[in-house]
């Protein structure tokens, strides 16, 4: 008689569990899964208007909304790319999720 596995005991107990077993289904070595991964972020960043990547940097950053910032204060488009860059990708995950 087979012995079926239950969904359970596939996917395991735990969330983390669960996100590995996702993982492994994502073709790819780890580098490249990282790589695909950054420049997907990369192009969210790029696509989305000033004014939003603005609000973005004043909530992360300085715990405030874009319209309590001072004008002087507000950052340019360079400045916020260099920002960007400087970010690890589970921070610029974490952006992205929040937004």
């Amino acid at each position: 008689m087979a012995k079926f596995r239950n969904a359970k005991s596939y996917y395991g107990n735990t969330a983390e569990a669960r996100k590995r077993q996702r993982a492994n289904l994502i073709p790819g070595n780890a580098w490249d899964k990282r790589r695909r991964k950054k420049l997907r972020l990369d192009c969210w960043w790029e696509v989305m208007p000033l004014g939003n990547i603005q609000e973005i940097y004043e909530m992360y950053v300085n715990k405030r909304v874009i319209e309590d910032t001072p004008k002087r204060e507000i950052k340019d488009e360079k400045y916020l790319d260099e920002w960007w860059e400087e970010l690890t990708i589970e921070d610029k995950e974490w952006i992205h999720k929040w937004d």
